[in-house]
């Protein structure tokens, strides 16, 4: 089973992954996470002025992607629906220019081979963010798009078991990404959308839970903006997750409606 996560920067998609996956676990599910990388949220080393980092996290993001890169190019069958939904992705949305185009067939490649190989596994595997994110950030990054070029990209995804859209109220968002921002290095900011790339993909996250929940996916909507609406919306998608694995596998295309 596939769990898919999805919403606006700062919304917390790797901080209810990992919560999500722990709660899966204490029910007896075997769960694992396939997370993004975000240097910026590994621990911290206290300095006297507070917490400081060393260079060493921004060498990791850069060079991690290159070597998962070579690693996935080995692992993904080139006839593969995620190899094809990659190469849609690309030909739908082009980048600008050499660098940026580099950049999104690394991680597509390593996106697609993580879920081609999660598509075959037993566990249930939780994306904190995956096909539908990334149609997210292109569409922030390259502004309005043809509307048509948004379905087609949709058409070409590979569907998880279950989609979750996350939220929390644009004032929240605002100050965690602030918060997030003054954790960066002057390099790991380099790999950061801007401030006002950020406020408008809360539209776009919006848009496009419309036009997923007109497809043949299961998908829920919860908001996460403190412990205590985190815990509920944990305690909302695992029964979501425990009614699924108890039905047979046909999609119903019915979303669970409700947010915690």
């Amino acid at each position: 089973m596939i769990i898919e996560l999805f919403g606006p920067p700062g919304v917390g998609k790797t901080t209810f992954a990992h919560a999500l996956v722990a709660r899966l676990r204490e029910c007896g599910c075997g769960a694992k996470l396939a997370a993004s990388y975000r240097p910026s949220e590994r621990p911290t080393v206290a300095g006297g002025d507070g917490p400081t980092r060393t260079w060493f996290p921004a060498m990791r993001r850069v060079g991690r992607p290159v070597i998962e890169s070579l690693v996935a190019a080995s692992r993904l069958p080139r006839d593969s629906c995620e190899a094809r939904a990659a190469t849609a992705l690309r030909n739908l949305f082009p980048p600008h220019d050499i660098v940026m185009a580099l950049k999104l067939r690394q991680y597509l490649l390593r996106l697609s081979s993580t879920w081609h190989h999660a598509a075959c596994s037993d566990a249930i595997v939780v994306f904190d963010q995956a096909f539908v994110q990334f149609i997210c950030t292109l569409l922030s990054l390259n502004g309005e798009a043809i509307p048509d070029r948004v379905e087609a990209a949709l058409d070409a995804l590979p569907s998880p078991d279950l989609l979750v859209r996350l939220s929390a109220p644009s004032e929240i968002l605002g100050v965690r990404l602030s918060e997030r921002r003054r954790r960066l290095s002057a390099i790991e900011s380099l790999f950061e959308l801007d401030p006002e790339t950020n406020r408008g993909s809360l539209q776009i996250a919006d848009r496009l839970c419309e036009l997923v929940e007109r497809r043949n996916w299961i998908t829920a909507s919860v908001e996460s903006c403190d412990e205590r609406s985190l815990a509920t919306a944990i305690q909302h998608i695992a029964g979501i997750v425990a009614t699924l694995r108890n039905r047979p596998p046909a999609r119903s295309g019915a979303a669970f409606e409700g947010a915690a």
